[in-house]
């Protein structure tokens, strides 16, 4: 299947590494060779998950992290307990996907070259929002 989490729905034009698969992007870098894939949301996604719940999501998504999480509503970030992501300090600001992943109500902690983002549950039940 060829596919990509998006911001919106539809299709997006995916650029194609010439080595490393784990390079593919939407953000034009060395390569012209591209194909255009379905994408889906990261709340449909989760909402067809079993029991609409995801436990760890790993985001490394070439540039895309910060429209995914722009996108993500704060009903489906109570369903993920712990994202891991590796910023794309080249495709846009860091602390501003930050800010959004701290606003979701996360912890953040840096490891290697990763973010770890923590559910805070406690936070939820003080806001009313029990999980």
């Amino acid at each position: 299947m060829h596919a990509a989490v998006a911001d919106k729905e539809g299709s997006i034009k995916l650029f194609l590494h010439p080595r490393n698969i784990g390079d593919h992007s939407t953000v034009q870098g060395n390569s012209a060779a591209s194909i255009v894939v379905k994408t889906y949301r990261l709340d449909k996604i989760i909402n067809s998950l079993p029991y609409h719940k995801c436990d760890l999501l790993k985001a490394d998504c070439e540039g895309e992290e910060l429209a995914i999480f722009q996108s993500l509503d704060s009903e489906t970030a109570k369903s993920i307990d712990t994202i891991v992501y590796e910023p794309e300090e080249s495709v846009y600001d860091v602390p501003t996907i930050n800010e959004r992943t701290v606003y979701l109500v996360f912890a953040i902690s840096f490891r290697g070259n990763c973010f770890v983002a923590t559910r805070l549950a406690g936070a939820l039940k003080s806001l009313g929002q029990g999980y």
